[in-house]
Order: structure tokens, then sequence, then C-alpha cells
């Protein structure tokens, strides 16, 4: 299950690999993303949305489309959740 806490630190890796040009925090995220776009991203409620802000900055630092494909079926996933009465995603 992916939660906040570990895009954050993704996102972390990413920054200290652009801060320090050491590119194996930057390896580290990609491999790991990787096992996710290769997986079955979107397919289950408790892929949630964290990792969708990491799979954009993947793209945009190696333009690999698998990255923003995925990222478009995560969005796909959040936007199918259930919605309540005022209108917010209700993840089950």
């Amino acid at each position: 299950m992916w939660g906040f806490g570990e895009g954050i630190a993704l996102r972390g890796l990413l920054a200290a690999s652009r801060a320090t040009g050491d590119a194996r925090y930057r390896r580290f995220v990609y491999d790991l993303l990787r096992t996710f776009v290769d997986g079955d991203i979107g397919q289950r409620n408790e892929d949630h949305i964290a990792p969708g802000t990491e799979l954009l900055l993947m793209y945009e630092e190696n333009g690999d489309a698998s990255f923003i494909e995925a990222a478009k079926s995560l969005a796909a996933l959040n936007a199918s959740f259930p919605k309540n009465r005022f209108g917010n995603s209700m993840r089950v």
C-alpha cells in the first residue's frame, strides 16, 4: 500500500539526488516506481494516489511514457472512487 509518507520520502530522495549529484538516490526511486509501473497500477483501491506526483516527476526527468501512463491510470482509479454528499472521494 502506498501512503503519503512514502511519497514524501521519494520526493526527498529525488531532491537529494539533484542537490548532491548522486544518481544512486534517483536510481532507487526509479527502480521502486518501475516495479509499481510494471505491476498492476490502478487496479486496486489500496493503490490510492500517493505515488502519482513521483510518477510525474520521474516522467519529467527521463521522458519514459510508461510513467505518465501509470499516472493517468492512477488518476482514473482515484476518480472512480465513490463520492460522499459533499463530492469528496470515499476510498474503500
